[in-house]
């Protein structure tokens, strides 16, 4: 049976069309990410939810992809098994966290029409979100009222891919949480699992702007993320520990999680697909590796050698298309995210 690449991005594509032959797998395709435009090589078709899909295996290369998976029936066999759907929301994730014994960020239930969920200050988010749309602080009753205002309607790409994969759960999109605002660094973790042990290559959020929508819309990231050793050690011991509730076969995952003042790692989030954004370019010029295409060969059976060498510090920026690079920086890469409204750039560090 021919497998399936779901979702990928315009850098995966390169990936596909270097590894897999034309006609050895298909790609199911989504407009906000890459259109179906053959530039993987392989036969590309756009998917909706509650299509019929290729009977094969699938590599779920995007967010998007594992909410589609929702949507199939039967389920087609992937690299992590059924809890990972249930960890899209922030609840269901507390709970895989929590049978994994790996800690993570408390939470309560924040009904919009009660009072205030927390002591402040705290974060609020809904429990099902995307990229960071409606996380923001709460310092006070004011604060609180004025963001329950804005998120009891439902809008933007969180509604509309809500509504789409999670038509299942007619109040998913009304239910929210607070977490504590705790002290720490932020980590975007892409880690390879190879059956055994884990590898994992951390990025470090530099610099977050407060928008309308988030306090969290990160705009600069550091690799390689500074880890003493005894904390990297705890991080690739915790992610291995994900394994076995998530059913993960050989591939490519990530994590993101706080690094706290005291050194202790504190769980927020886990996907099973590789990473996207201006990560993947990140841990490439950081670390020698190219995540997207362990991601295609693990898939493919191949059990590539993965070393973690000395890294290059570099910084990742992403910035309205319009911005100019930063001429002072030496400039290593530079890509169209975000459907276009966003440039990643990676440079030296200086």
């Amino acid at each position: 049976m021919t497998p399936a690449f779901v979702f990928p991005t315009a850098r995966q594509k390169e990936r596909l069309r270097r590894l897999v032959g034309p006609e050895d797998g298909v790609v199911l395709a989504h407009p906000d990410i890459a259109p179906a435009d053959g530039a993987s090589g392989l036969r590309e078709q756009e998917a909706a939810p509650g299509d019929a899909a290729p009977a094969g295996r699938w590599l779920v290369l995007h967010e998007l992809g594992v909410y589609h998976l929702r949507t199939v029936d039967p389920a087609p066999e992937t690299t992590f098994g059924a809890r990972c759907l249930d960890m899209l929301t922030k609840t269901g994730a507390a709970a895989v966290f929590d049978l994994a014994g790996v800690r993570r960020a408390p939470k309560a239930d924040a009904p919009l029409d009660g009072p205030l969920p927390a002591e402040p200050p705290f974060v609020v988010k809904p429990d099902f979100g995307f990229g960071s749309q409606l996380v923001k602080v709460v310092r006070d009753e004011a604060q609180w009222r004025a963001y329950a205002d804005v998120a009891r309607t439902p809008s933007g790409v969180r509604a509309r891919y809500g509504r789409a994969y999670f038509a299942d759960e007619p109040g998913l999109l009304d239910r929210f949480v607070a977490e504590p605002l705790l002290d720490g660094t932020f980590l975007s973790v892409p880690f390879v699992w190879d059956g055994a042990a884990v590898t994992a290559f951390p990025v470090s959020g530099a610099e977050a702007a407060s928008t309308a929508s988030t306090d969290f819309h990160w705009e600069r990231f550091e690799a390689p993320a500074r880890i003493d050793p005894a904390a990297f050690a705890a991080l690739e011991s915790d992610l291995a520990r994900l394994a076995g509730p998530c059913e993960l076969r050989p591939g490519v995952f990530e994590a993101e999680l706080l690094l706290l003042a005291g050194g202790e790692l504190c769980f927020l989030e886990f996907s099973p697909r590789p990473t996207g954004g201006v990560v993947p370019e990140l841990v490439w010029h950081a670390y020698g590796v190219d995540i997207d295409e362990l991601a295609v060969r693990c898939f493919l059976g191949e059990r590539p050698a993965v070393a973690r060498d000395a890294a290059r510090p570099v910084l990742g920026v992403r910035s309205p298309a319009a911005a100019p690079p930063d001429e002072s920086l030496e400039l290593l890469s530079e890509q169209a995210g975000a459907g276009g409204r966003l440039v990643d750039r990676v440079y030296a560090a200086a």
